[in-house]
């Protein structure tokens, strides 16, 4: 009875698997891999002499659009530029990877476009000691530059052409312009300091907006703008001429300009500016001649000049040319606080008392528009 009933049960087993189990011979048609591709796991092309051969002046050169990264520190020398991109829509991620030069001679960059490419990235690395500029995008447009560390170029740190960005870069003792920039660019966040021979960010045509940025100690000026173009929440301190200088049609608002040894903020071109709620003093540190605020004698006129702070420079306001409007300034401890040529549009000018009730009636004015100076 027992192994009458053993055998059931071991029959019933096998039924019951045969019943689920699948089929024990393969499908027909090839074995394919259910795997991912080298090309799905890393998407991108990987710089190297056998993906991105350089030629007779590059170390790697690009050719075709598409998303490129490094996997290792480049060194490259004299004549040859460590990549050369010579195509549109290209990213490149240097993976916190840092290309490098022998001297700060010689006519080489880190990285370059020859030709008038456009819709470069380049980010996430270190650029040091070229011969060149750091980055060469002057010929190419609509390009970005990101989250790069670039140290002693031989000539601009970062050159680029018109409708590009700059974001959160730090660009440092570059021979000439540590960020040159074309128009309707931005500038954001990023650091231009200690340039050898001339300023820390210029712009070279209009349109073009800078902000949150810092650029001191430049051997020239610290921000130099042109036509049309905006700085705003910037400082400038300490540069061997001007804080911040620019031509026409420009607007300069709430930035901390100190310490430079000629102005804070400079206005030497066409005019109409609107420089508004800046932080301006010790500047003129050079001689009695220097201001915080100057308008010179060769400029145009209609440049507004409201709400700022100036204090502690030779010369607080110094318009030497007419028919700017002055309003609204908070003008303090200069040598010289107002100095005006015949012809400027002026609200009143109020001498706050040294003590009294800190009312409109204690300043002697209920006028919104007064200058006031203390």
């Amino acid at each position: 009875m027992f192994a009458r009933s053993a055998f059931a049960l071991v029959a019933l087993a096998t039924f019951t698997a045969a019943g689920f189990a699948g089929p024990l011979a393969p499908p027909a048609g090839p074995i394919g891999s259910t795997g991912k591709t080298l090309t799905e796991v890393e998407p991108r092309i990987a710089i190297s002499l056998v993906s991105t051969p350089g030629d007779a002046d590059s170390v790697y050169r690009i050719t075709q659009p598409g998303s490129y990264y490094l996997t290792g520190n480049v060194s490259t020398a004299t004549a040859k530029a460590a990549i050369e991109v010579a195509a549109s829509n290209v990213t490149i991620d240097l993976m916190g990877f840092t290309i490098s030069g022998a001297t700060v001679t010689g006519d080489y960059d880190g990285i370059r476009a020859p030709s008038a490419v456009s819709g470069i990235t380049i980010r996430n690395g270190v650029i040091d000691r070229t011969g060149d500029d750091g980055i060469d995008l002057t010929s190419s447009s609509v390009c970005t530059i990101e989250n790069m560390r670039v140290t002693n170029a031989g000539t601009r740190g970062l050159s680029l052409g018109a409708r590009s960005v700059v974001r959160e870069c730090s660009v440092n003792a570059s021979n000439s312009h540590c960020i040159w920039i074309g128009a309707d660019s931005r500038v954001e966040n990023s650091s231009a300091c200690d340039s050898v021979t001339a300023s820390g960010i210029i712009t070279n045509s209009t349109g073009t907006r800078i902000s949150g940025c810092v650029a001191n100690s430049n051997a020239m000026s610290g921000i130099s703008l042109n036509f049309y173009d905006t700085v705003e929440d910037c400082r400038c301190d300490s540069n061997t001429l001007n804080g911040i200088v620019m031509s026409a049609g420009c607007i300069v608002r709430n930035n901390g300009v100190s310490q430079n040894s000629a102005v804070g903020i400079l206005v030497d071109g066409a005019g109409v500016n609107h420089i508004i709620g800046n932080r301006v003093n010790s500047n003129g540190g050079g001689g009695a001649t220097g201001a915080g605020i100057r308008v010179t004698a060769t400029s145009g006129t209609n440049n507004n000049i409201e709400d700022n702070t100036v204090i502690q420079n030779p010369r607080g306001i110094d318009l030497l040319v007419g028919f700017n409007l002055v309003r609204r300034n908070w003008v303090s401890a200069n040598t010289i606080n107002f100095n005006f040529v015949a012809g400027n549009r002026v609200a009143p000018i109020v001498v706050a008392p040294s003590s009294g009730a800190n009312t409109a009636a204690g300043l002697g004015t209920t006028d919104p528009n007064a200058n006031i100076s203390y």
